[in-house]
């Protein structure tokens, strides 16, 4: 994964951000330095992981835990999309959204 370090780091200094987008798929290759997937708290942004090809079921998703997370496909498999947002739901999240492969909006929410 990619991008989640910043994340780690917040939330082991006690802060959060306001929500995290999870990209099933490659990192893009930056354009410019301010624009890497580490940098994006640091710029102001809102941080994005990139999974870079890391198995769902292998991932450390700790960090996600009561965060709003939004879940795309962004240029991974089809297949992948399902194994990454029961990975994400399992982390226990306060609120996930995701865009499945077909176009479909999908809502889970803590109880």
């Amino acid at each position: 994964m990619n991008g989640h370090q910043q994340v780690v780091a917040l939330r082991e200094s006690g802060y959060r951000p306001t929500c995290v987008f999870i990209n099933i798929g490659p990192t893009p290759p930056a354009r410019r330095l301010t624009v890497a997937p580490e940098r994006m708290l640091e710029q102001g942004g809102i941080p994005e992981v990139w999974t870079d090809g890391e198995s769902p079921a292998l991932a450390d998703l700790r960090f996600l835990k009561g965060l709003r997370v939004h879940v795309s496909l962004m240029g991974g498999a089809r297949a992948e999309f399902w194994p990454w947002w029961d990975a994400v739901v399992n982390a226990q999240p306060d609120h996930a959204f995701g865009l499945e492969p077909d176009g479909e909006v999908l809502e889970w929410r803590a109880s």
